[in-house]
């Protein structure tokens, strides 16, 4: 959830220092920040196997941001409400983060993923790095990772959060949601 807030990152990385622990990052994280679901749905993606074989409660989706981006005045939740860091990015953490996990245990292409942070670059649908993936949710458009403005990084990692007063995040969505019928 910091890992946009240089500030909470920084003290949290001062205290692993002062108490000799390792600060770690998901970089790929598709879940709202602080989701009150978050766990639930970690043990769901744990217990995968045995859910499936179950018949569960039909027509519920305990997976809130699901819900939550079937709405398109909700998308740009996916730039002010999420964790995730662009494979662009990566190297501006490298120096400050020991270790920066991908999530992948369920991803449709780990692969994809991980060729992406390790060259450091995508030319791509964003939605398509992040677990849980929520493509299919932004129905006929993509998060066109290439569009996203150089100030990016810089901007949004130093976020004070006040979005009613900013509009950045609403700016950046106009720019890099692109609907499929009209990619060249």
């Amino acid at each position: 959830e910091y890992n946009r807030d240089a500030g909470k990152l920084g003290e949290n990385i001062e205290w692993c220092e002062v108490n000799e622990k390792k600060i770690c990052l998901l970089a790929n994280s598709g879940c709202l920040n602080f989701c009150p679901a978050q766990t639930f749905h970690d043990n769901l993606v744990a217990h995968l196997k045995e859910i499936n074989e179950r018949k569960n409660w039909q027509g519920y989706n305990p997976i809130l941001c699901q819900s939550h981006y079937s709405t398109f005045g909700n998308w740009v939740s996916f730039l002010q409400d999420s964790s995730w860091i662009r494979p662009e990015d990566i190297n501006n953490y490298e120096r400050k983060v020991p270790l920066i996990k991908l999530a992948t245990r369920t991803h449709q292409n780990p692969r994809q993923v991980i060729q992406a942070y390790a060259r450091g670059k995508f030319a791509g649908n964003l939605l398509d790095l992040t677990e849980p993936g929520h493509g299919g949710r932004f129905k006929g458009y993509i998060v066109d990772n290439t569009l996203f403005p150089k100030d990016w990084f810089n901007t949004t990692f130093n976020c004070k959060g006040k979005c009613n007063e900013c509009n950045y995040c609403e700016k950046v969505m106009e720019k890099v949601l692109v609907k499929m019928g009209n990619m060249v």
